[in-house]
């Protein structure tokens, strides 16, 4: 069970729509009250069968998912999680 063993079936999954890194945390690693976390990184299914492939390597992998809408969650502080290291949906 590693963060890496689930990137590289995410990868699988999803080819190209795996952002990580410095893309995952300009565009998601802070929060509209100033707050930076560190995103493990972002995932950009376009089917439900992906979704339901990443929820299963997620439980298998013991990776914490943090799903968002397609808007910018405002009123929520934005789409950054609340604690770091989780992989956003």
């Amino acid at each position: 069970m590693s963060i890496k063993n689930a990137f590289t079936k995410f990868e699988t999954i999803l080819g190209e729509n795996v952002w990580r890194g410095e893309i995952a945390n300009a565009r998601y690693g802070q929060s509209t009250n100033g707050v930076t976390v560190d995103i493990a990184g972002v995932l950009l299914p376009e089917t439900p069968e992906q979704v339901q492939k990443i929820v299963a390597v997620a439980y298998d992998e013991r990776v914490s998912l943090y799903p968002i809408s397609m808007g910018n969650n405002w009123g929520y502080g934005s789409s950054s999680p609340v604690t770091a290291g989780n992989v956003i949906v």
